[in-house]
């Protein structure tokens, strides 16, 4: 048995470990666990190389930990991050020491590329262990939500109640009209455009234009998209929306299969901070392509409180009991604006910015 770093070749052992361990039984994957998943999560982006650490057993991996580079705007400033993401052990293999061992490998690893400040989405569990024993500092709460698109076809594959589907899907529709906003085809004005690659975009002149707006955020340009979402091999749609031919905000949705249920995820997106207007256009427009794509069910995560989460629930948005924490660590600690970084509200932070998705 041995921790040693990720080789070529990996990918296939880590991807029958995952299924092997967690996956078993499991009807809701909001990502992929294949091995072509992998393979491009763990190669060099953009930002530096993902430090990576497997323990192996008998030709079985058995525990995964990753730290991915990614740069963060904070105030004026932009850093090199580390996103620690996937951390994982074999419930046999648990309680020897193993796990955190593998940890500190991967941290001397991408601190060799002078990455010293970092970032990750903990659960409850993790949250108890990276601020206890990492001594992060939680920042805020990150929570996921659901809508309804079709509830004819919720009820007709969940409660096998064919012939009186569309009664109670008339009576949904009547209630979100009359209590909460809904998607539409379009606005007076407006184009929901779709995109055809993430390239054919100029992201960097988007950002220059509005990511000052927000005090922090997960830094949004050309390169980062075509890393993030095109070079992914799940499948990503852009769509952008345009005020007049000038692009005023955009959004990255994605299809699962929830519970024998199609999932339309709106994975990533981003208006001027605070521009509850438009940020309600995209959401109805975005709602809308989920729906004729043939999503049952909408999905996201957002910042409670936060402008983006407001409208959310204005669209009749079900928070669910499931959350996040943002956590960080490291140098960015000692950060004179570290103060600021705990207000949420000054964020632009999407599911698109965890491993999660």
């Amino acid at each position: 048995m041995e921790i040693r770093p990720y080789k070529k070749g990996d990918a296939e052992l880590i991807s029958a470990f995952m299924k092997r361990c967690f996956l078993q039984n499991t009807r809701n994957e909001v990502r992929s666990h294949e091995a072509n998943y992998y393979a491009w999560k763990y190669s060099p982006n953009p930002y530096g190389k993902p430090a990576v650490r497997v323990i192996e057993d008998d030709g079985k991996i058995v525990g995964l930990f990753s730290v991915v580079p990614k740069r963060l705007k904070v105030g004026d400033q932009v850093i090199i991050v580390g996103e620690t993401g996937d951390a994982y052990i074999d419930p046999a293999y648990q309680g020897k020491g193993l796990f955190f061992k593998m940890i500190a490998k991967a941290f001397e690893e991408i601190k060799e590329q002078s990455i010293t400040s970092f970032y990750t989405t903990a659960n409850d569990i993790a949250l108890k262990i990276w601020t206890g024993l990492f001594r992060y500092e939680k920042l805020f709460d990150y929570r996921s939500l659901v809508r309804p698109l079709y509830l004819s076809n919720i009820i007709k594959k969940k409660l096998k109640l064919g012939p009186i589907s569309s009664l109670f899907n008339w009576i949904f529709l009547l209630h979100y009209t009359m209590f909460f906003q809904n998607p539409v085809k379009r606005f007076e004005g407006y184009d929901f455009r779709k995109m055809d690659s993430f390239s054919h975009f100029d992201f960097d002149a988007f950002w220059a234009k509005y990511g000052h707006t927000y005090f922090s955020s997960v830094e949004k340009k050309t390169t980062y998209f075509i890393n993030r979402f095109d070079d992914n091999p799940e499948a990503f749609h852009l769509y952008l929306l345009q005020k007049e031919g000038e692009v005023v905000g955009y959004a990255v949705l994605k299809y699962t299969t929830c519970y024998d249920l199609c999932c339309g995820h709106l994975v990533d997106y981003m208006v001027s901070h605070g521009n509850a207007s438009t940020m309600k256009k995209l959401v109805a427009l975005s709602l809308q392509a989920l729906k004729d794509n043939g999503a049952d069910i909408a999905s996201t995560w957002a910042i409670p409180n936060q402008f983006t989460y407001k409208v959310m629930k204005r669209f009749g948005f079900w928070t669910r009991k499931k959350k996040f924490h943002i956590v960080t660590g490291g140098d960015i600690l000692k950060s004179k604006e570290f103060e600021k970084m705990k207000n949420p509200e000054m964020w632009s932070f999407t599911h698109g910015d965890s491993d999660n998705v």
